[in-house]
């Protein structure tokens, strides 16, 4: 099940195109499936390279490639990615040039995202291809954890997506995203990117 989010600060509700909405899928993935994912990754998590800036909250993560074990997990988050552009943005879009990153976020680290947006280019591509569409899948319950609020800053103001367990969320890859420090237990998620030629 899916619907196109209702950002407070956007008044034009009936609105069904904009090129700065996200798009929630709620029960995305079964609880079974979410806790699959974490039991087949969990063991191979190492310290993310995505922030240099403190040893000590560093996130922990781990690539998913695809390959037969994993390709129900591309192909399902495949769907929702063309569910979500066809109703929202319209983007020319191609697929995955990346693997999935498995990431855990530690409350005896207060592991976080800062800030950022999340356009690049893969430069491994015999042409270029860009993050045009990214997306966090929530992995396990927000009971599980403190804090590890996914943030969506649209219209200048931060959106607080919704995190239950199987819910995934899409949005464009220009808009400027984050997770606050989990202050308490665990949090798990999976997130990655669609990618697709140069925006015009």
């Amino acid at each position: 099940m899916y619907y196109l989010a209702d950002l407070e600060s956007l008044e034009e509700k009936d609105k069904k195109l904009h090129l700065n909405d996200y798009y929630i899928f709620n029960n995305g993935f079964s609880k079974e499936e979410c806790l699959n994912i974490i039991k087949e990754n969990q063991d191979r998590l190492t310290v993310s390279k995505q922030d240099h800036t403190n040893q000590d909250k560093q996130n922990k993560s781990a690539l998913i490639d695809f390959d037969k074990n994993n390709h129900w997990i591309y192909n399902k988050l495949c769907d929702f990615a063309r569910e979500s552009n066809k109703n929202s943005w319209d983007f020319a879009i191609n697929g995955f040039c990346e693997s999935l990153e498995f990431v855990q976020y530690s409350g005896e680290t207060r592991d976080s995202d800062a800030p950022r947006v999340d356009i690049g280019t893969n430069f491994n591509m015999s042409f270029k291809q860009y993050r045009k569409i990214s997306f966090w899948l929530c992995l396990n319950s927000p009971d599980d954890y403190d804090g590890g609020e996914h943030l969506i800053h649209n219209y200048g103001s931060p959106i607080y997506a919704n995190k239950d367990v199987g819910t995934a969320v899409f949005f464009p890859s220009y808009l400027l995203n984050g997770v606050t420090p989990v202050t308490r237990g665990v949090k798990y998620c999976l997130r990655g990117y669609i990618f697709g030629p140069h925006f015009k």
